[in-house]
């Protein structure tokens, strides 16, 4: 594999360097196909899946799910997945929009020591082609998520302070259908979890800051068109005060299609157009530049 590209940058930069740099970059990647405007989209935006984001910085081919979700308290813990993720009858939901907590205002002990709730979500997807893959994006779960697709279990996630992603496998889509988006999450907090957690010496639970419990954040559905980043690393350099500043850029792009894909990656700091190269990138397979 070639060594990541080092490009150093213009006096007037060496100064001000500083990881501020990461919100003016721009990365792009071609690939030849072109996404299709989608027959189903009417029925998605019926849904709530609007074709927007709420900033301008991120990932192409998002659409954020709005409109109605719905909540349900889970108690004992032991919700089934036949009842919670799979049966459609929304008897025993409550209505919410997301971003929702649903300890919002309840500052009690039993609250901040956390607990499990259900949200869901049914949606069509905004496109019917079959060439397009499908990731749901999550930007905060607090604390301990289980996400599953029309029933069955597609991913699992621990922590609340770091978006993530989680691809709807292709055999489990409706493409021309109803689909169902289920999530488990879990607030209870440990003294593992981060912040830690645990009783005080009077039984009073502790922490960082307030254990809101849910989707504590926006979430998307991500259309992707084959070719899509995996893994993107931006490193600043600025050895000493007086040193040239350099940026070192590193990537990984997967190709979801079924054939091999020559990719060509560029950059964009700032008005500096920055080419990383292209790469071959064969049928369900990672590569790097």
């Amino acid at each position: 594999m070639p060594q990541p590209p080092v490009f150093p940058l213009p006096e007037m930069l060496r100064r001000c360097l500083s990881l501020s740099v990461l919100a003016v970059l721009v990365l792009a990647v071609s690939a030849g196909a072109a996404s299709a405007q989608s027959p189903a989209a009417n029925a998605a935006q019926a849904d709530g899946l609007l074709n927007k984001t709420l900033y301008k910085t991120g990932a192409s081919g998002r659409f954020l799910m709005d409109g109605q979700w719905y909540y349900r308290a889970d108690p004992t813990g032991n919700g089934t997945v036949g009842d919670f993720a799979a049966n459609p009858s929304n008897a025993g939901w409550a209505p919410v929009s997301v971003p929702n907590a649903w300890n919002a205002k309840d500052y009690s002990d039993a609250s901040f020591a956390g607990g499990v709730g259900w949200y869901r979500k049914s949606f069509h997807l905004p496109s019917a082609k079959k060439a397009l893959s499908w990731v749901v994006r999550f930007e905060s779960v607090n604390y301990r998520s289980k996400v599953y697709l029309n029933g069955q279990l597609i991913g699992k996630n621990t922590g609340a302070y770091l978006p993530f992603e989680i691809r709807l496998p292709a055999s489990l889509l409706k493409r021309g259908g109803t689909n169902l988006l289920a999530i488990r999450v879990d607030d209870r907090r440990f003294p593992t979890d981060f912040p830690p957690s645990g009783l005080s010496t009077t039984g009073v639970p502790t922490g960082g800051w307030w254990n809101y419990g849910g989707l504590l954040r926006e979430v998307y559905l991500r259309k992707i068109d084959n070719i899509d980043f995996a893994k993107v690393s931006v490193l600043p350099d600025l050895p000493c005060g007086t040193c040239d500043a350099h940026v070192t850029y590193k990537t990984t792009i997967r190709n979801y299609g079924d054939k091999a894909q020559k990719v060509k990656i560029t950059a964009r700091l700032g008005a500096r157009k920055v080419n990383l190269g292209t790469a071959t990138v064969g049928a369900k397979k990672f590569a790097g530049t």
